[in-house]
């Protein structure tokens, strides 16, 4: 029996160190017309994500047009960045 344990913990163990998945959300939106636009977003996963070559766009739908997020190449878990 104890051996059954053992292997399951150990099984268990595998897949929760590998299950650690980055979840980005916008949290934050900043638009006016008197001072410049800016966004928050979050990683409220458990695994920092690479965000080179993100872009953003508010609302032409097309890829070419879109900003690239400069300055920010990674986003830790739990952090947020504007």
């Amino acid at each position: 029996m104890k051996k059954i344990a053992l292997l399951f913990a150990s099984i268990f163990a595998f897949y929760a160190s590998s299950s650690a998945q980055a979840i980005l959300r916008i949290t934050e939106v900043m638009s006016s017309g008197g001072t410049a636009d800016w966004i928050e977003v979050s990683n409220i996963g458990d695994a920092d994500m690479d965000i080179t070559g993100f872009k953003i766009d508010d609302g032409s739908f097309a890829f070419g047009t879109s900003l690239a997020l400069n300055g920010i190449t990674s986003i830790a878990a739990g952090e947020s960045v504007i």
